[in-house]
């Protein structure tokens, strides 16, 4: 029994086969003689589509005769999937039998489609969900279609979170300031961070700052500040900055105060912090 599945869109396309067979022995595929019967009459292939659905990625489509009559007959799949950074991500041969052919409603209608589902763990992971899904279908002796393309902006990505590592200062670190504004000591005990996906295969760094206002002689305000720079893996300063901590008074503490550094390639780095002027 055909399963039903329920689903809102659809592409409305068809092509017209290559080639049409003279009814010779399928070559590879087992197919019933009514089977190679309804194959000796395909000559279109229309309604494909390739989308993420349930855990799964599904490519599907349907057959249909020279009268636009649809067919649910055997065939041969060839999928490659390839990503925008151009590196194939997923190759296979998937044979379409009956029990690819599977009910879906579309728009309150009940259509039958071949069915073909990839497990996600199965195609690579990269640095872009956007690519490409290149599909061939064709029964030797019977049919062949031509190469069909679908841009597709749901493929599985890696977190590029996790390419990223930051080295930090050791704490407790002390900085002081001389500045008339924000002059004073401030004392670091923590100093924790997050990466975070920023768009167009960046990153944002979010610091987290733990620490005391120390008391001097010297301060110049009611606010301190932290000053910063950040090296890059192969040691050039890609940002610097000054984050300031206000309305605080000296003996008085902070807890998770944060700064934000955005635009940045998801790589590893390393943060130096000093008081500054």
């Amino acid at each position: 029994m055909k399963r039903l599945i329920t689903v809102a869109l659809v592409l409305a396309l068809a092509l017209p086969c290559c080639a049409v067979a003279d009814g010779k022995n399928n070559a590879g595929l087992d197919m019933t003689f009514w089977e190679q019967f309804e194959s000796s009459s395909v000559e279109y292939i229309k309604s494909w589509d390739f989308f993420y659905y349930k855990g799964r990625y599904c490519l599907r489509f349907m057959f249909a005769d020279g009268n636009k009559k649809e067919k649910t007959v055997p065939a041969r799949v060839d999928i490659e999937v390839w990503n925008d950074d151009g590196k194939t991500v997923y190759s296979g041969e998937h044979d379409v039998t009956d029990e690819n052919y599977l009910v879906w409603t579309i728009f309150g209608m009940d259509r039958t489609y071949a069915t073909i589902f990839i497990e996600e763990d199965d195609i690579t992971k990269g640095a872009t969900g956007s690519g490409t899904v290149k599909f061939k279908v064709y029964s030797p002796g019977y049919f062949e279609f031509e190469d069909i393309e679908i841009e597709s902006d749901e493929l599985p990505k890696i977190d590029i979170t996790e390419l990223c590592q930051l080295e930090m200062p050791e704490t407790p670190i002390e900085l002081e300031s001389d500045s008339v504004l924000f002059g004073g000591k401030v004392r670091i005990d923590e100093i924790s961070y997050t990466f975070e996906e920023y768009f167009d295969g960046n990153v944002e760094l979010h610091l987290y700052f733990t620490g005391e206002r120390v008391e001097t002689e010297n301060d110049g305000g009611d606010s301190i500040q932290i000053s910063w720079k950040l090296y890059d893996e192969d040691d050039y300063v890609v940002d610097t900055g000054t984050t300031y901590v206000w309305d605080i008074a000296a003996g008085e503490k902070f807890r998770d105060f944060e700064y934000t550094i955005y635009d940045l390639a998801p790589e590893a780095y390393r943060l130096k912090l000093y008081g500054g002027g």
